[in-house]
């Protein structure tokens, strides 16, 4: 019985705490959503409040706020740094490796135990910060791929294939050379 949406909605989280103080079993109440009870119980041990209360609306807000949390770049929550690498690539004219460098080796106070790689410095440059491409050593606005990274692969296929149980009877004799597999 199992839905092919993984969020829980907020309908949901209503009906899951109604339920509760009913004091329904999480198989009872899964069954009656069409979810497992394992999600259930994961929703209501994630999503309560301090005291062990579930409720709908701070269940809610609470997965939003977690929600808005992934897939956010270290310099993107981290001003300081932006303000750092920005000022290292535009004024001092450095690449996005030199930046890494320096501020691993020597970091300002405020960055102290801030690291990050020249991957990052560049993946930023390339997806939030296209302007800064023009002070860029190189000054390129798109990645090239890596020289040994895995190539395209083209097949071509066989326009004269012949099927392999449309072959002469003689061949499974392994009389003459060329009927073994390793001729």
């Amino acid at each position: 019985m199992s839905k092919t949406t993984v969020e829980i909605r907020y309908s949901e989280r209503e009906i899951i705490a109604i339920r509760i103080r009913m004091k329904w079993s999480y198989s009872r109440i899964g069954w009656f959503l069409g979810r497992d009870h394992s999600v259930i119980r994961r929703e209501i041990i994630r999503n309560r409040t301090r005291s062990g209360i579930y409720d709908a609306m701070y269940a809610q807000k609470v997965a939003d706020s977690r929600k808005k949390k992934t897939n956010r770049a270290k310099i993107d929550t981290h001003p300081y740094l932006q303000k750092y690498i920005i000022e290292r690539i535009r004024d001092d004219r450095l690449s996005p490796e030199q930046v890494a460098g320096r501020l691993r080796v020597a970091p300002p106070p405020e960055l102290v135990g801030v690291t990050i790689s020249h991957e990052s410095i560049y993946l930023w440059i390339y997806n939030h910060a296209r302007w800064l491409c023009q002070y860029l050593k190189r000054k390129i606005y798109t990645r090239r791929q890596k020289r040994y990274s895995r190539k395209k692969q083209y097949r071509y296929p066989l326009t004269e294939r012949i099927s392999i149980h449309q072959r002469p009877q003689i061949i499974s004799l392994k009389e003459r050379y060329g009927d073994w597999e390793s001729d």
